[in-house]
């Protein structure tokens, strides 16, 4: 199984980003970067899940009190991601796009992309250029 730190360099070299914050418990998002989507830069917060989720993500493994994706949407970014080596279970997609509706609501410009297991393995593999066509309008 492939360690969260392999992927967290894999990403942060696709977005160009040179260091990596520690990993720890409460932080609120893994991966704080900008990207480029349809030409503009737009700030992107990750979350990652590694192998110490050897199962399909619930929201009872996003973080300690469960609530790892109400903390990356608080980031101050554009694009939220959730990445994990397994699947990502529709309770946490819902999570994330309740919470993209908010943002919106009060007139933010508010996306998320969802990163599973088979995406990973082909991150990791054979990365193609940075394209982010799982983000949700």
């Amino acid at each position: 199984m492939v360690l969260e730190r392999q992927i967290k360099d894999r990403l942060n070299a696709l977005l160009g980003e040179h260091e990596s914050a520690g990993d720890w418990g409460g932080e609120d998002d893994d991966i704080f970067a900008t990207c480029s989507v349809n030409r503009r830069q737009l700030p992107i917060a990750m979350m990652l899940k590694g192998r110490s989720v050897p199962r399909p993500m619930r929201i009872k493994d996003a973080g300690t009190n469960s609530d790892q994706v109400l903390r990356v949407a608080e980031a101050p970014a554009a694009i939220f991601a959730i990445q994990h080596v397994h699947k990502i279970t529709e309770p946490v997609r819902r999570q994330l796009r309740m919470n993209i509706e908010a943002l919106r609501s009060r007139g933010l410009e508010a996306y998320c992309a969802f990163i599973d297991g088979i995406q990973t393995y082909k991150l990791l593999t054979d990365p193609p250029p940075v394209r982010w066509s799982q983000i949700e309008r």
